[in-house]
């Protein structure tokens, strides 16, 4: 086993013991889910020893097929960033864009940009071959450009930025994780099947078990081509400021929208269309394009979520109702909801206690899915870490402009596949909860 392959292990365990954790906070765990918390910190304990015995291992099996004569990269001699560094060569990022356009005919471009990739060399003490400038004048944009553009889709993102990430390694386009296959609290289906018994002294013990399930995520593409004309290009400032706001945007976007309506072929399965999702029917007699309370206390009953990570997200125009929500009792009412500190500040409250975020991938009002109650931290994300770009003067030559193109790698899906019956009830409970059509 590799020392990644260890490592996505230890998160798992942590996620589960972080889970458990929450609820002995809360007062809530029984003595079993106690007993499971120190079995997992044993695990992981167990798991971090392994880890560092594999990194060992594998560094040991490196040094062994390195020739005597191979270049080893320095160490990091400062605390630099690969931004700070590429600023510090071309005065900024879109300077580094400019010297990818000029690398065809300019030798003093080609000469920083084979410095950029000998200086972040030396504070990432990467190893192997690197990019280098093809003949026809295309070039691939640097790491340390690809990890900024990454890190501004995440602050974009509203949700991306809230999944639960698992990179995927170097050499691998895929993970699978072990799950337990739970789908009922009734005895028998507990953990996927473990079962404990009352019995008389000296009886026999009866056995059990678990049946475990697995959740695979394959990379999927999502590609981005940018035009950019020659006279943005003279303007490094303008350039730079260009590219690193409004293509981290559309990109945070896009994967917000998959995590909430993707399809799962071809793209990330989104929350809105997997087998997980409960869906709280209308109320009967209920007029259309309507939100009222028992909708939203229905929805929290069967919400059964970690409630520290809990989110409402909610398309915009359903805020009218919400705002204005109120519970009879007697003859008069009392609202629901209330922003914080009254009207006059925050414009985004809370309900149950839960944080709101209003998301134009939601629904209209009335259409499912228009509000949902979901906990991030049962979604799962899977990536590279990394934003490949790639530019060419070739495409667009007779226009006067330089294409650029964007690929990032990842996939995602809730970590279960159905919704879960409880020990005592008939009604279904899920970490993601939405309000059906109300046509």
């Amino acid at each position: 086993m590799t020392s990644i392959e260890i490592k996505n292990k230890i998160e798992v365990k942590l996620t589960l013991q972080k889970e458990l954790l929450d609820k002995m906070a809360n007062g809530t765990a029984t003595e079993e889910e106690i007993k499971q918390l120190k079995d997992i910190d044993k695990e992981i304990d167990v798991l971090d020893q392994a880890y560092e015995i594999a990194v060992k291992a594998e560094k040991r099996e490196e040094e062994r097929k390195t020739p005597v004569n191979a270049f080893i990269p320095a160490e990091p001699k400062s605390n630099k960033s690969v931004e700070n560094i590429t600023r510090g060569i071309f005065g900024s990022v879109g300077g580094y864009f400019q010297a990818v356009h000029k690398s065809k005919t300019d030798t003093q471009a080609v000469e920083n940009l084979a410095k950029l990739n000998s200086e972040v060399l030396k504070i990432t003490n990467a190893a192997g071959m690197n990019e280098s400038v093809p003949a026809d004048g295309g070039v691939l944009v640097g790491t340390d450009v690809s990890t900024i553009l990454l890190n501004k889709s995440y602050e974009t993102g509203k949700l991306v930025s809230k999944a639960f990430k698992l990179p995927i390694s170097q050499n691998s386009n895929s993970i699978t994780l072990p799950v337990i296959d739970e789908v009922s609290r009734k005895n028998g289906s507990r953990y996927g099947g473990i079962q404990m018994y009352w019995e008389g002294e000296a009886n026999q013990m009866t056995g059990t078990k678990p049946k475990m399930g697995s959740v695979e995520l394959k990379l999927r593409n999502l590609n981005g081509l940018v035009y950019v004309t020659n006279d943005l290009l003279e303007d490094a400032a303008a350039l730079e400021a260009w590219i690193m706001k409004k293509f981290p945007e559309e990109q945070g976007f896009k994967l917000d929208d998959a995590i909430i309506n993707g399809t799962g072929t071809g793209m990330p399965l989104g929350i809105r269309t997997s087998g997980v999702l409960v869906k709280v029917a209308k109320e009967t007699g209920q007029a259309a394009k309507t939100i009222i309370a028992q909708n939203i206390i229905k929805m929290f009953a069967r919400f059964n979520g970690n409630i520290n990570n809990a989110l409402w997200i909610i398309n915009g125009d359903t805020l009218p109702q919400i705002c204005t929500m109120s519970i009879i009792i007697g003859a008069s009412g009392v609202l629901v909801y209330n922003p914080p500190n009254g009207f006059a500040e925050a414009p985004y409250g809370t309900l149950f206690g839960i944080p709101i975020m209003p998301m134009e991938q939601c629904e209209t009002v009335g259409t499912y899915g228009d509000i949902m109650l979901i906990d991030m931290g049962q979604y799962i994300m899977s990536d590279k870490a990394s934003l490949k770009i790639a530019s060419s003067m070739h495409v667009r030559f007779e226009y006067n402009e330089m294409a650029y193109r964007f690929t990032y790698r990842a996939d995602g899906q809730p970590e279960r596949k159905a919704p879960l019956s409880p020990f005592k009830g008939a009604d279904t409970l899920s970490a993601f909860v939405a309000l059906d059509n109300r046509a």
